[in-house]
């Protein structure tokens, strides 16, 4: 499973997310307008969130978010190859 940064929000910040979701955080990149957080999900899965503003978090921190629908693309474990896109 795969989502762009674009396509993941934090939890309660839009209406109509597929989630929730709770992942660790690993990093925060604050841009300015926008802030990136890198999470590990659950099994391991990793996901870069896009906030908008400034959000306040720390590594190791737990984070719920949520992905939007028509934009999480499905891969198959074994050769990687695109399956297609919920």
């Amino acid at each position: 499973t795969g989502a762009r940064p674009e396509h993941t929000r934090l939890w309660d910040t839009e209406p109509g997310l597929v989630g929730p979701i709770d992942g660790s955080v690993d990093y925060v990149e604050a841009l300015g307008r926008e802030t990136l957080l890198g999470v590990t999900g659950p099994a391991g899965a990793k996901f870069v969130i896009e906030a908008e503003g400034h959000v306040r978090a720390e590594a190791g921190e737990t984070l719920r978010f949520g992905l939007r629908p028509g934009w999480i693309y499905l891969f198959d474990p074994a050769d990687e190859r695109a399956l297609g896109r919920i």
